[in-house]
């Protein structure tokens, strides 16, 4: 009896380990793995702050175009080159071809 008693108790010693070493081989590999998606978030979120400050920047050059289109002198140089109007007192000059 006392030889089945160390048997058992060996037997559970054995099983514990092992279920001890799985389960610690199971934390690390879920550790590893969430330490990669940590590092990719953090890539994206980087990733998107650029982006982000790229279309702010872009959004104050279409304010300050939206700005200036509303000026006299930008209405006048878009009349000039697009449609080749000008001054009723005006004279234009063309060099020759």
């Amino acid at each position: 009896m006392a030889v089945r008693k160390k048997r058992k108790g060996r037997a559970r010693k054995v099983i514990y380990a092992l279920f001890a070493g799985v389960f610690l081989v199971v934390i690390s590999t879920s550790k590893f793995m969430l330490e990669d998606r940590l590092l990719q978030a953090k890539a994206k979120n980087e990733s998107i702050r650029n982006r982000l400050e790229d279309e702010k920047n872009r959004a104050e050059e279409l304010e300050n175009l939206k700005l200036e289109i509303k000026t006299r002198k930008f209405i006048e140089e878009t009349a000039r080159e697009k449609f080749g109007l000008t001054y009723d007192n005006e004279i234009v000059f063309e060099p020759e071809k």
